[in-house]
């Protein structure tokens, strides 16, 4: 059924009569998902992908970061996220949420409304908002359910004014956690805090090349905010490529743990060998080449216990490098830009429950297909 299409005759009224609604159907061994495109002004052509029976990562992963989100939900800087309280609602029959915390303008029409983790699944997605009542009261587009959020903490949503769905090359200016990990109820993302990063669709081949990535010119670096510690062992994965591998013997950050002796992973520039970080470094035997997709899982623990797998290939005896438990994230670079990388991070995952390296990589090959690509 590979790249069959299916197509959905909705019964979905045009949004504020400014166009009507396309909506395509991806066979999901085709790579592809729900396509969904709004014509018609003042909105222009919007479009969404949606994947269909997308794999679900194993276990409860603290810290998931996807770049086929930053596709589904447009420019992800998240100028505004709203705090959620326990009586914010929405009401299905007007589409009208209501957010204690909203503060919303007249020049929020057009702008889309981001929703994840509310309990009833028609209340999660990207809705356009077509009336601003007052500053905690909005009407936007699409199928809603009434709920009233009284679990605020499960709750993601943002305003985005770029519209769902952003262009290659447009700035990513921060990145969604769609893991369990808050802080006081609020989400921890991954900020750009320097360099250059960019959105990179349909980048690859096989089943990678209708998902997207983040890319760095090797200037970039995206963290979150510091943490409290989370406790070890923990299993880190990250999808990745690099453009080139150079001859200066420097090293390439894919991911990093905030403050020193923190896990993460680094690749040697010249040689493409794989390194696991903490207080020691750990040369795991396993190598890289540029231009290709790779998937890299590893288990942090203290003492002679670290292993990784890389594509399907285990090191071949575990090794030392003692981290010490994480107290937040950085993504192409290490703390203070260094050693950036220059390439693409397409996912990133880390789980501090018993998910184990092969269920991680057997999550990865699902969705992904064998790696390299």
């Amino acid at each position: 059924m590979s790249g069959q299409q299916f197509h959905d005759v909705l019964a979905m009224p045009t949004i504020g009569a400014k166009g009507p609604v396309n909506v395509t159907r991806i066979a999901a061994d085709g790579g592809g998902g729900l396509r969904m495109s709004i014509k018609g002004a003042p909105y222009g052509t919007i479009n969404v992908t949606q994947p269909v029976n997308a794999p679900v990562p194993p276990g409860n992963p603290l810290f998931w970061f996807d770049a086929q989100d930053i596709d589904q939900l447009g420019n992800s800087s998240l100028a505004r996220p709203i705090v959620i309280v326990a009586t914010d609602n929405v009401t299905a029959a007007s589409h009208t949420w209501v957010f204690t915390n909203g503060a919303f303008t007249p020049a929020d029409v057009g702008k889309v409304l981001i929703v994840n983790g509310a309990t009833n699944a028609a209340n999660n997605g990207s809705f356009i908002i077509t009336a601003v009542t007052n500053s905690t009261t909005i009407v936007t587009s699409g199928t809603q359910t009434n709920e009233t959020f009284a679990t605020p903490g499960n709750l993601l949503v943002s305003v985005n004014g770029a519209g769902a769905g952003i262009q290659d090359g447009s700035i990513v200016n921060a990145w969604l956690n769609k893991g369990a990990f808050l802080t006081a109820g609020v989400p921890v993302h991954a900020i750009r805090s320097a360099g250059n990063l960019v959105f990179r669709k349909q980048w690859g081949s096989g089943r990678a090349a209708n998902l997207s990535s983040v890319h760095s010119d090797g200037t970039g670096l995206m963290a979150t905010a510091a943490i409290s510690a989370l406790t070890l062992p923990c299993t880190i994965a990250v999808v990745f490529s690099f453009d080139a591998l150079a001859p200066s013997g420097n090293h390439y950050a894919l991911c990093d743990g905030l403050g020193a002796g923190r896990a993460g992973f680094y690749v040697d520039s010249a040689t493409g060998a794989v390194h696991m970080t903490g207080a020691g470094d750990y040369t795991t035997g396993l190598t890289v080449g540029s231009n290709q997709i790779n998937a890299l899982v590893g288990s942090f623990n203290t003492g002679a216990t670290a292993f990784a797998n890389l594509n399907g290939t285990a090191t071949s005896a575990p090794g030392t490098c003692t981290p010490a438990g994480l107290t937040g994230v950085t993504l192409f670079s290490l703390v203070a830009n260094s050693f950036p990388m220059i390439g693409d991070i397409f996912e990133y995952l880390i789980w501090t429950d018993s998910t184990t390296v092969a269920q991680a990589q057997n999550y990865l090959a699902a969705k992904f297909g064998s790696m390299p690509q």
